[in-house]
């Protein structure tokens, strides 16, 4: 049946990127990285970070650290999957695709004449595309940009939420 064939199959995650190169010994180096995910257990009502896959329609993380024996795989809500950026918010939490920002803007975005910031608190998700995490842009020629490009041009991001506990915070 199916749920033992989940059991006794052998998987790879999809958290595990693998880069090879041959330095100038010739011989072939292996580097990994590890992508971490989050999912939602319904279940339990909290949230897991790990390896991501998919079997089917189901969704399942790996904790990092945890054998990969498949009774230890934690079933997840699909729908609440979201990607690390490996970027941190400015209170140090990392930020996930998904994730609800208030952005602030610059110290050079002060406006003197009005007093006032000319980007504060404005909101935004992350989302993953084209290859990249995109959030609005408060300002400029582009509807949206990368959050790594946001962040080098001054500004800052705080987690206020994610779009699937809090989904009334981005309206």
């Amino acid at each position: 049946d199916r749920e033992s064939n989940h059991l006794n199959a052998v998987r790879k995650p999809l958290g595990i990127q693998m880069h090879g190169w041959k330095p100038a010994s010739n011989r072939y180096v292996l580097a990994m990285r590890s992508i971490i995910f989050r999912g939602n257990v319904p279940t339990r009502l909290d949230w897991i970070y790990g390896y991501f896959y998919m079997f089917g329609d189901r969704a399942f993380i790996i904790e990092p650290g945890k054998p990969g024996i498949p009774e230890q795989h934690i079933e997840i809500d699909p729908k609440s999957v979201g990607q690390s950026t490996e970027i941190f918010d400015r209170s140090g939490r990392e930020i996930y695709e998904g994730d609800i920002l208030e952005g602030h803007s610059s110290d050079d975005d002060y406006d003197k004449e009005s007093k006032q910031w000319l980007y504060k608190g404005f909101k935004t998700k992350v989302v993953f595309q084209d290859g990249a995490f995109i959030v609005d842009a408060p300002t400029g020629e582009y509807d949206q940009t990368a959050i790594g490009w946001a962040i080098e041009a001054g500004i800052t991001y705080e987690v206020i939420g994610n779009i699937y506990e809090n989904p009334d915070l981005i309206k």
